[in-house]
């Protein structure tokens, strides 16, 4: 490994030499199982020929034999996950007034809102796409008075003859699926601006186990030990006595390692 280990050593710490871990791949089919590792060492030799790895389970606290193909080996199978969108801030002070009636205040949703930029960008973006120069103005509706009450941002609009629309609903549209995911914009039968999102595939409950990455052979005296229950580490004998407790400091770096792969799966809970 070029270093002396250090132990407790997490998992990740006996990846074996050549896999790189990847985050996204360029498509993504469910039906396979989800695979977040490469080994490009295979990517130049017979697809269909066997690549032979060992992996950890941590069902058994052992490493266990996995058997691939080369062409499996050499690609990443990885889900997109596109970040969620929410304005920002996610709230507003902003207030509508009745110009014929003082008494009656209605909130500003705060999806209407946006800032000039966002405005004047999605004016460009859209505009070639639909086949129209759009412009940028703030909605102004006879009878009533925006009060931003603070709020720096206003119910910007986007438009071209009867075409308009709020910019802010256009990006929540647009984002709907999170931020980048695929889609375009078109004018619908009533004239209105669109988002066509793109059917993002995920993993679901026909999708295989996701493929451990490969592991190198345990060294003399190496062993996988669970730690408090909760995740397992690489220990030496020269290093670990089974009967001791888990230190506040492992358990605290289990549950930070814990943290890390929820969040790298997507987990809230």
């Amino acid at each position: 490994m070029g270093t002396t280990p250090t132990y407790p050593m997490s998992i990740n710490g006996i990846m074996l030499a050549g896999i790189t871990m990847v985050t996204e791949s360029a498509t993504f089919d469910p039906t396979q199982a989800v695979k977040r590792w490469v080994d490009a060492s295979k990517g130049s030799l017979t697809p269909g020929d066997p690549a032979n790895y060992m992996v950890f389970d941590p069902v058994s606290g052992t490493e266990v034999p996995l058997k691939i193909t080369n062409a499996v080996a050499a690609t990443a199978n990885v889900p997109a996950i596109y970040a969620p969108y929410t304005p920002t801030p996610a709230t507003t002070p902003a207030t509508l007034t009745c110009i014929g009636n003082p008494a009656l205040i209605l909130p500003v949703p705060p999806t209407s809102l946006s800032t000039l930029d966002q405005a004047n960008a999605l004016a460009a973006e859209i505009g070639p796409a639909i086949g129209l120069t759009l412009q940028v103005t703030i909605w102004n509706q006879a009878g009533w008075t925006f009060n931003g009450n603070g709020e720096t941002r206003e119910q910007f609009m986007v438009f071209s003859g009867s075409v308009s629309s709020y910019v802010g609903y256009l990006l929540a549209a647009k984002y709907a699926n999170g931020i980048g995911a695929p889609g375009s914009w078109s004018l619908n039968a009533a004239g209105q601006i669109v988002w066509n999102g793109v059917p993002v595939p995920q993993a679901g409950p026909n999708t295989p186990p996701d493929i451990p990455f490969p592991v190198r052979a345990l060294l003399p005296g190496e062993s996988f030990q669970s730690v408090a229950g909760m995740a397992w580490e690489v220990f030496s004998s020269a290093s670990f006595d089974p009967t001791a407790p888990a230190t506040a400091g492992q358990v605290g770096q289990i549950q930070t390692d814990v943290n890390l792969i929820k969040q790298f799966l997507g987990i809230n809970a």
